[in-house]
């Protein structure tokens, strides 16, 4: 007899063009529960994730104030 689990997943869209299905996992010894990613070795995702900060700050008048932004 075989069981299987179907593993909950969660559907981020980035932008039209980057979609990823995360899995939804749980916090061991509590009941919340997330969407699990890492964007090391992502590339695509950090390169379109840098696009959409910067065309925020220059729309919101901010990308003259900085030399450089750094995101963890």
């Amino acid at each position: 007899m075989t069981s299987e689990k179907k593993e909950e997943t969660f559907l981020l869209r980035l932008a039209p063009d980057l979609v990823r299905e995360l899995p939804v996992v749980t916090h061991a010894g509590t009941d919340r529960r997330v969407a699990s990613f890492v964007m090391l070795g992502d590339v695509e995702l950090n390169e379109k994730s840098a696009q959409l900060l910067v065309d925020r700050f220059r729309v919101d008048g901010l990308l003259e104030k900085f030399d450089m932004l750094v995101a963890l």
